[in-house]
């Protein structure tokens, strides 16, 4: 959600999704593939840093401001 409001506050990158849906163990969970370049058109991102203090600053702002 903070990604949606402000993207600044992440470092991201495009990385392809997969659910699994065979492995006994991981059936359900969500695989992302590192290992290989993401296709131009990827559609999904992850984070790899986050800058903490200006989340928290901008997370407590956004609770102030619920009036």
């Amino acid at each position: 959600m903070a990604y949606v409001i402000e993207p600044s506050l992440m470092e991201t990158v495009a990385v392809p999704l997969d659910v699994e849906l065979s492995g006994e163990l991981t059936r359900g969970m969500t695989v992302a593939d590192f290992r290989r370049p993401a296709p131009e058109n990827c559609p999904t991102r992850a984070a790899l840093r986050l800058d903490q203090k200006r989340f928290w600053r901008t997370l407590i702002e956004a609770i102030r401001n619920l009036d």
